[in-house]
């Protein structure tokens, strides 16, 4: 009986969605805002970014390494002004300041 309880408690916690970590921070003088949820993070700036911008494109990935302590896996641009950012948190402490 007991087992069948811990086995529950197991399977609900796995499903329950990590807590959204919204932070804003500055790369190289620049501040972004990082919406960090489980392995996805939002990252966008005030001035908006320009997609041959390399160099922001690189600050922004940082910025959401930062806030989750989670290393990016992918990258996507679904906007001018916005980057999303894929995670692997797998063997890392996420920061969560």
């Amino acid at each position: 009986m007991m087992l069948i309880a811990v086995l529950i408690a197991t399977q609900t916690a796995s499903t329950i969605p990590p807590k959204k970590v919204t932070k804003t921070v500055e790369v190289d003088s620049h501040k972004y805002k990082v919406v960090w949820k489980g392995s996805q993070a939002e990252v966008s700036r005030k001035g908006m970014f320009f997609k041959a911008d390399a160099a922001m494109h690189l600050e922004a990935i940082r910025a959401a390494e930062m806030v989750s302590g989670c290393r990016k896996t992918d990258v996507f641009t679904p906007s001018i002004g916005m980057v999303e950012v894929a995670l692997d948190c797998q063997g890392s402490s996420p920061v969560r300041e």
